[in-house]
């Protein structure tokens, strides 16, 4: 026999910020219904948690998980994948003043062609998993959310359905990053100078990711394909100055 699952429980573990905490709980008429309780094995966790009662803990986590302003972290997100990227390209701009500086000998302007391609391949997919993976056909999961591999709820917490789709969401995506990253590295399949080259096809994604934007129908401007070129054009600059 499966154990039960408590009735009670810290105010810490509750599922997001809309439910009742009492303070304080009385636990004894809480234990002493579910001894009584004949019990159902076959609960699943949602209706659990409908039946559960919270308290506000006392001890750490209950400190510093009532200090964090869930709202403010929220609005923030939002507010991150609603803007014009200007904090993406302040960094990114820093990180191509150092890749432009430790390879300036390399040439890469006849791939920026190939980069744009590449570029437009990435955001397609990126356009498709925002929309593959809303909960409802009018409304799109932001490019934040399917980066980070997680579906904010409207209420900053998860339902059971958007946990299991950011499960998909996050194996879609990971696919599709590791396919741009090898198109950076291994080029055209006709490529024979694929080593040789791969630095210069990073600084070329690179380029285009900082200087040829588009808004995309539905989603609008993406941003995070900057982000990949970054990191794949930063690896290859390392072992440039480090062979």
């Amino acid at each position: 026999m499966m154990p039960k699952h408590s009735r009670v429980r810290p105010d810490f573990q509750a599922p997001g910020p809309r439910v009742l905490v009492e303070n304080p709980v009385r636990l004894e008429k809480q234990e002493a219904a579910d001894e009584s309780d004949d019990g159902n094995d076959n609960e699943d966790e949602e209706e659990i948690q409908q039946t559960t009662r919270y308290y506000t803990s006392r001890k750490v986590l209950g400190k510093l998980y009532r200090a964090i302003d869930e709202h403010e972290f929220f609005e923030d997100i939002q507010r991150q994948s609603k803007s014009n990227s200007g904090s993406v390209h302040n960094l990114a701009d820093q990180v191509w003043q150092y890749v432009r500086k430790e390879a300036a000998l390399v040439q890469y302007h006849h791939w920026l062609q190939f980069a744009k391609e590449v570029k437009e391949a990435y955001e397609v997919n990126m356009t498709d998993t925002m929309l593959q993976f809303s909960a409802h056909p009018s409304h799109f999961v932001s490019e934040v959310e399917v980066f980070c591999g997680s579906i904010i709820g409207k209420n900053g917490s998860q339902s059971k359905r958007q946990r299991e789709f950011s499960v998909s969401m996050k194996e879609k995506h990971d696919h599709d990053v590791s396919y741009t990253v090898m198109c950076i590295l291994q080029g055209e399949e006709d490529d024979e100078d694929v080593n040789e080259e791969a630095l210069a096809r990073s600084i070329a994604c690179l380029d285009v990711a900082l200087n040829y934007s588009s808004v995309r129908k539905k989603v609008g401007k993406l941003v995070s394909f900057t982000w990949v070129a970054a990191a794949v054009c930063l690896r290859e600059v390392e072992k440039f100055v480090g062979a």
